[in-house]
Parts: C-alpha cells; structure tokens; sequence
C-alpha cells in the first residue's frame, strides 16, 4: 500500500428514506471498472460497500439500505437512529430524496439529524429524469435549507459528474502519516468477541514493549509496540463503544468501525466467538477483510482450555461458512488466559512476508507456463478464456496484472479458481492475490 499524501479512505455513507434510489445511486458510482478484480463470493447479502476514485484519492461509499431489516418498510425510528450511527461515522454524509413526491415528514426529521454537521452533507435530489430542468425540479428540497444541494437521476446516469466532485471537495484533506516502521495488525469483529480483552491481553504480554510513540487516531487506537526486537502496530476500534439501542445498530457500527480500522493495516485479525457460531455478520465484516485485499488470520477467541475434538469442528465450521477466505489460517486464543499469543505474531509474520513478496520475472513466467498448461476454468461461459502473459505491478498486496482473450467472461468461481492455482504455484498460501485481467497489457502495466 503506498504511503503517498493523498485523501484516505474516507466514509461516505448513503442515507435516507425507503424507495428514495440509495442503492441505485450507489450502484452507479461504483460502476466504473477498467479491468476485472472479481467479487466476494458467498455472501449471503448484497455488497454494501465500495470505493470510487479521483486524482485526490479514494472514498469508500456505504449504502446503508443493505443495513435495513429484510421487510420492506423499515421504521422511522429504525431509520432516524441509523442516521445517529452515520452522523458519528460518515466525514462525508449523503442525503438521497426523491425529486417526485413532496418532503416528507420523515425527511424533516432526517434533516434534523443532520443539521449539526450540515457542512459535510449533501442533499441529492435523485429521480430528476432527462427532459426536467434540474434546478427547477430541485426547487422545493431547497427549502430544508442544507447548503450543499445536488440534482440528479441515478438512474439514467444524469449530473452524477458534479456529484462525485462535492463528494472530493467536501472529503477531509486527511493526509497519509508519516511511514512507521513496523506491521500493523488490526482486530476487528463483532461485539462482545473479546477485542479488548485481547488487545490488553498482548499489551501485557511479557515480551511485549509498549512504545511512548502516540498513536490515537480520531477513531482508531494505534500502539506501537515490539516483541523479541520486531516492531509491530495493534490497531483497534476499542476507542469508540457505544451503546446501541437496536440489534442492526450494532451490525452497521460495526461494519462502519472495520472498514476504519482496515484503511490501514496490513494484516487483519478476524475474531470469532468460541461460544457461537459463524454468523452472517462475520460472513460481512470477512467480505469487507477479502475485497481489500488485506492478509488475515481468523482468532477464534475464548478458547480458554484446549479442546481438540472441537478444535476440528470449528476448523470445518470455518472451512464451510467463510469459504472464500480459505488463505486465512485458523488459531485458538484466549484474551483472558492469554492464549495462543505468541502464535499470533509468527502467523502475523509469515502472512507479511507473503504480502510483500516479489517474484523474477523468469520465476513467474515458468510458473505461468505450467499453470496454463493445467488449468481448466470450471465455468462453461469461460471455456473461450485464453491467458497469455502475466505481469507482478504491485506488493501488499501481491498484485498480478494478465493478459487474456475474452476476459469478460471469466466468472467469481473461474477468477476464484485461477487465484487458488496461483497461490500453490508461488506458494502463496497464505496471502490474498489481487487480479487485473485485461485484454491487453500496456508497456507499463499498473494495478
């Protein structure tokens, strides 16, 4: 990951009433791609985040309608305490309202929300359809009295260009920090998986020695720290608990707190309840792990007494629901007893190590030679996929650029595939490997 002084992954969550267009809008935005990178599979939910990108950086969208109940009409009160969570997570806030009824009293409220941090809102009146003058159609929403108004249809791809300007011009100018020596290694979860404990636990581990150096940031706890002279970062949302009135409450917090704390680590710590089981919550916050790329080790943690017969249940547990993070080894801790650290910083290591690796270029070729000798794409629509070249364009994670016929067709199971033979012909086991598949590589192919 590059260290250059551009804006952060910045938050930007998508709000407002039912049927407004949120996800088509969001939809829109991040539709823009120039070659294939594939998707999660096995989730049980839509996608609800994704990045959009400029010549100032990068901002992560969240359509929060993928946080709302399964019935259809979810509650104003559901709604308006969702608005609390965004209001407290979001550096920029967008407020989605429909150009063909009236203000509603639910956008009233939702306004009243907002107000407070108006500044970094943006009120987008959507559904203004091609032949409707934009400012016109928009007049009435003026009268909520927000200073940032945007008119648009999501839907036929109208004025999304000025939207996606606001976004940049109101995200924060918050600048990379300067480097740090050191892996950063992040715990995230859901609640009450014991994050803290843990993360006191390892600060308290007698080879452990804390650094004086701060590093708190406005909502992630960053401490330096080293174990048998290596320097390690353990970076934690621990900073920002708050009790949450509603069930989904917790979900979206969450989420919104595992993206900040994956902005910028390089190993993530997936942390399971020994006591539970995979949920559809883990299954999400393991998606958010897989689309960026991150190297992860999953912690099945309160595992107080070594239990071997169920050790192995939890590893087919594991194996079944979180399938498509097969390269994340599996270890037992305890944050009370403080189980399993040490294990925790070799595997940290080891995963890093391969993040980080380089290949020559006549490794790589012959290890490409044989694997398009042995490959078989398991999907009929991609029997027509022929690679031709590969080239590395980046580490951290390790990122292949290739060169293919036909690379649209290729599907998440074929994509799933070629990265699974690619990591036992490098013996990357252990990292993510990112994919660029072009029909034709430049001169000085880039990720």
């Amino acid at each position: 990951m590059s260290d250059t002084a551009k804006i952060r992954q910045v938050l930007v969550p998508i709000v407002g009433r039912p049927n407004v267009g949120k996800s088509t809008l969001f939809n829109r935005l991040i539709e823009e791609k120039r070659a294939i990178t594939g998707s999660t599979p096995g989730l049980t939910r839509d996608r609800i985040t994704g990045t959009i990108t400029s010549d100032n950086g990068t901002v992560t969208l969240v359509d929060t309608a993928g946080f709302q109940p399964d019935h259809p009409a979810p509650s104003p009160g559901f709604i308006l305490n969702q608005i609390e969570t965004m209001v407290e997570e979001g550096e920029v806030i967008l407020f989605v309202v429909d150009a063909t009824t009236n203000i509603s009293q639910l956008d009233r409220e939702i306004v009243k929300k907002l107000r407070p941090v108006q500044e970094r809102v943006v009120l987008v009146v959507n559904k203004v359809d091609p032949g409707r003058d934009l400012e016109v159609t928009a007049a009435d929403y003026y009268e909520l009295g927000l200073q940032h108004v945007v008119p648009l249809s999501a839907a036929h791809n109208r004025n999304l260009s000025e939207l996606k300007e606001k976004i940049f011009e109101l995200a924060p100018e918050v600048f990379a920090p300067p480097e740090k020596t050191g892996m950063r290694i992040a715990l995230t979860g859901r609640p009450n998986v014991g994050k803290s404990t843990l993360f006191n636990s390892i600060l308290g581990y007698d080879r452990v020695m804390v650094s004086e150096e701060p590093g708190t940031t406005r909502d992630v706890v960053d401490v330096a720290f080293s174990v048998d002279d290596k320097r390690y970062h353990l970076m934690d949302t621990v900073g920002i608990r708050r009790k949450s009135r509603v069930e989904e409450e917790v979900e979206e917090a969450a989420v919104m707190q595992t993206l900040r704390s994956l902005e910028g680590c390089d190993v993530a710590c997936l942390m399971l309840d020994w006591n539970d089981r995979v949920n559809k919550q883990d299954q999400r916050l393991a998606g958010l792990i897989v689309d960026r790329y991150r190297g992860c080790m999953i912690l099945v943690n309160k595992t107080d007494e070594a239990d071997e017969k169920n050790e192995k249940n939890w590893r087919n547990h594991i194996a079944e629901r979180l399938h498509f993070l097969k390269y994340a080894p599996v270890l037992f801790t305890s944050g009370k007893e403080r189980r399993g650290l040490a294990n925790i910083f070799a595997t940290a290591d080891a995963i890093y190590e391969q993040m980080n690796r380089r290949f020559e270029a006549n490794q790589l070729h012959n290890a490409f030679l044989d694997l398009k000798q042995r490959i078989t794409w398991p999907s009929s629509s991609s029997q027509d996929v022929i690679l031709k070249q590969i080239r590395q364009v980046d580490i951290n994670p390790v990122t292949f650029a290739l060169e293919a016929d036909n690379p649209s067709h290729l599907t998440a199971s074929d994509l799933r595939h070629l990265r699974k033979l690619l990591r036992d012909q490098l013996d990357l086991k252990l990292a993510p490997i990112k994919l660029n598949i072009v029909e034709r590589l430049d001169e000085e192919s880039e990720e």
